[in-house]
């Protein structure tokens, strides 16, 4: 059973391998679609708030008027995503086309 398992072991090293050699070309794409999919989580995850705003506590002070004032606004990270998941859309699509186009020799 050792045995067995040991060369399962070296059959699935070379596997891998042949795997990450296959994907060498299209590791550029890969990592900007993660990290353009990490920015729209951030830029949607963004506080838009603006203006003044009267908040407080009703039980242990007295409401006063606060002031915020956002860096990007809801209608600019909208725009900013919309154009964002194009770019991930078109990365995905030829992501998926050179998976299914790429075969290896394990």
């Amino acid at each position: 059973m050792l045995a067995e398992l040991r060369t399962k072991i070296d059959e699935l090293v070379r596997l891998k391998a042949a795997i990450a050699a296959a994907n060498t070309p299209i590791y550029d794409p890969i990592f900007r679609l993660a990290e353009l999919k990490g920015l729209v989580t951030t830029l949607n995850a963004l506080d838009t708030k603006a203006g003044v705003f009267s908040e407080g506590s009703a039980l242990s002070m007295a409401s006063r008027e606060v002031e915020y004032v956002a860096q990007l606004g809801k209608v600019d990270i909208d725009r900013l995503v919309a154009e964002l998941n194009q770019e991930i859309q078109a990365l995905q699509d030829a992501l998926d086309e050179a998976n299914h186009t790429r075969s290896i020799d394990p």
